[in-house]
């Protein structure tokens, strides 16, 4: 609406006489967000929506705190990144420093939207969610802070946000616990985890085709829920963290000995993998000679696979139907209801209509 018009219906009588200037809505938007700006870019090559705050802006640069991708995938550190944005253009370039963090981005980014405002109380509630499933998973015992040794490992805790999306496409900000891995000192901690190769997924996946009995629910998709958490931490020393700043524990000068594998700690994903392969032997799955795959047998004959990659699986029957090989690893591992096979080790996958992949 031309600025003309609209000074006029803001005059006494006027339709818009009680409609909040523009520069009062920005006003109210800082209000709301404590002063912050988000803008959330696109990348166009893998149709993923970022989330940054703006931090700073000054001859067209823009600087940016990244916040992380949702959709499936890990979860990122906050990391400042400058980045450009160009004149008359709807868009945000990174500049080739982003490198030096390690950071793997698209060079340019169309902006969604702008001056997304984050309510605290939306952030605090899933703060208080987050760390409430702590509690849940038996993650901790609280200690005073005299009664640790000296020389203790004792790391930061952070509450990350992200921005995620859900099945039906709506946005949602969550939160993740973490510990500052980066300032863990231990030393000879097992860390490395088996992995799944796409060839081996495309094994699993050919090897379903080819069963005589293949049917729409001879494979499912399968993640496991708040998965490090139900992995026990076995480190050779006590493992501490500070609780994050706002929780009572720290104001009472407690910290967390770690029974879990937190998520951030150099060996939570090493722990996880331990814990499930554990689980999967207990139920008769043995490991096979392709990398990250398993398989159940009948006698001498293979009735079921199972692809692993962190704590995403593929479950798939040469019988059939997966449903008893899923409620069974549900039984010993806390699951989110079965899914269509999707997006998996970096590839997406499709099931058409035909039973096609």
């Amino acid at each position: 609406m031309p600025e003309e018009l609209q000074q006029e219906l803001r005059k006494p009588g006027g339709v818009l006489e009680n409609e909040p200037s523009a520069a009062e809505k920005e006003k109210e938007k800082r209000k709301r967000s404590d002063g912050k700006k988000f803008i959330i870019w696109k990348d166009e090559k893998t149709k993923q929506l970022f989330l940054g705050e703006v931090k700073e802006e000054k001859r067209g640069r823009v600087t940016v705190q990244h916040y992380g991708s949702y959709g499936k995938g890990a979860l990122r550190d906050r990391l400042y990144r400058p980045a450009v944005r160009r004149k008359g253009e709807r868009a945000v370039m990174f500049t080739n420093n982003t490198k030096k963090y390690g950071a793997v981005e698209p060079d340019l980014f169309e902006v969604e939207r702008e001056d997304i405002v984050i309510e605290d109380a939306e952030v605090e509630k899933n703060g208080r969610l987050e760390l409430a499933k702590l509690m849940k998973y038996d993650t901790y015992d609280t200690v005073r802070k005299e009664n640790v040794p000296t020389g203790a490992t004792v790391l930061d805790m952070l509450v990350v946000d992200t921005l995620k999306m859900k099945a039906g496409g709506e946005r949602e900000f969550k939160a993740r616990a973490v510990a500052r891995g980066d300032q863990d000192p231990r030393q000879g901690v097992e860390t490395a985890t088996c992995g799944c190769p796409p060839d081996s997924v495309r094994f699993v996946l050919l090897a379903a085709l080819a069963s005589p009995n293949y049917g729409k629910n001879s494979i499912a998709s399968v993640d496991c829920q708040n998965a490090y958490l139900q992995a026990k931490l076995k480190s050779r020393v006590p493992v501490y963290v500070r609780p994050p700043p706002s929780h009572l524990d720290r104001k009472a000068g407690l910290l967390w000995r770690l029974k879990k594998a937190l998520y951030g700690l150099k060996d939570a994903g090493r722990a996880f993998e331990d814990h499930l392969w554990e689980v999967l032997r207990k139920l008769d799955w043995e490991l096979s000679l392709l990398s990250g795959v398993f398989w159940k047998k009948k006698g001498e004959k293979v009735v079921g696979l199972l692809s692993q990659y962190v704590d995403d699986l593929i479950i798939v029957s040469l019988e059939g139907d997966t449903q008893e090989m899923v409620q069974e690893i549900a039984k010993e591992v806390y699951c989110k209801e079965p899914e269509v096979l999707g997006r998996y080790v970096g590839s997406d996958y499709e099931v058409l209509s035909d039973g096609r992949i």
